[in-house]
């Protein structure tokens, strides 16, 4: 299975258009009408998108009915980008639903998404990450999961069946078992041949380790901080409910931040689990 994995064998085609949003994404004079024209070659894309924008999060009443005035009344030119290309990495594989511990992934992700974007906005402006890149980030994280149910549909079921069999062994540990990799590594390797931001891929590879120390650490922090948080209501695979303080000080926050942005997300759950439909 390892090999097959690293040799690319078998892997999902990067859709064209998630392609055209990569290269506008470095394209300083793209704008919203440049956007537009990308996505709505799609119209499934598209109206993901929109219903995303109408959603009771942004208080709309279906008035947005085009991606320019989605980016230039409700979510901007960089979030829309970045939600367009989780989109579509998520519809380039389909899959069974795929549930870890009992935990949807895109629930899940869609959860972590919401509040990691939410915590970076709270980290000090010297050093807080692209707003769309983080939400985007932790969208993705746990895409190895993905990768596994499209590649190995039998085999990820039995560790679906299985992992609460084996209390003993971490996520991780379990899944070195079945599939000789882990899905941090699994996902890390998928967006790097893809092409995608590079701190996506060191969000997918790192987001289980407290103590990594490099470069994109602060966006890898905040995705491993939200996977911790998710775990007081079993949305998470993370390795335990406590907070790192050295994590915590890493990005300037203070546990009041933090329970202030927990509770907000709480307060939203209604909204971001109708925003989940757009992606399972």
């Amino acid at each position: 299975m390892h090999d097959k994995i690293i040799s690319l064998d078998g892997l999902p085609i990067m859709p064209d258009a998630a392609r055209q949003l990569l290269y506008i994404r470095n394209d300083p004079h793209a704008g919203a009408y440049e956007l537009a024209q990308i996505i709505e070659q799609d119209p499934a894309l598209t109206a993901q998108v929109l219903r995303y924008a109408n959603s009771p999060m942004f208080a709309r009443r279906g008035d947005i009915d085009s991606i320019q005035a989605a980016v230039a009344r409700v979510l901007g030119f960089d979030f829309v980008l970045h939600l367009a290309l989780g989109m579509l990495v998520g519809s380039s594989m389909k899959t069974a639903p795929v549930k870890i511990a009992g935990m949807s992934l895109w629930e899940h992700a869609v959860y972590s998404a919401q509040l990691s974007q939410r915590l970076a906005e709270e980290m000090p402006m010297s050093h807080r990450p692209q707003p769309g890149v983080v939400y985007l980030a932790g969208l993705l994280h746990d895409i190895g999961h993905l990768m596994f149910a499209y590649l190995f549909p039998e085999r990820m079921a039995e560790f679906s069946a299985s992992i609460n069999e084996h209390p003993e062994q971490t996520v991780l540990e379990r899944e070195a078992s079945l599939f000789e990799m882990s899905h941090a590594e699994c996902g890390a390797l998928l967006l790097d041949v893809w092409g995608l931001p590079q701190e996506l891929v060191a969000a997918a590879r790192y987001h289980h380790d407290c103590f990594f120390s490099g470069e994109h650490e602060a966006i890898t922090r905040i995705v491993l901080l939200s996977d911790r948080l998710l775990m007081q209501i079993e949305q998470s695979d993370a390795e335990g409910v406590e907070l790192p303080e050295q994590v915590i000080a890493a990005l300037g926050l203070t546990q009041e931040q933090i329970n202030r942005v927990w509770d907000g997300l709480l307060e939203q759950r209604d909204g971001l689990d109708a925003m989940v439909k757009l992606f399972a």
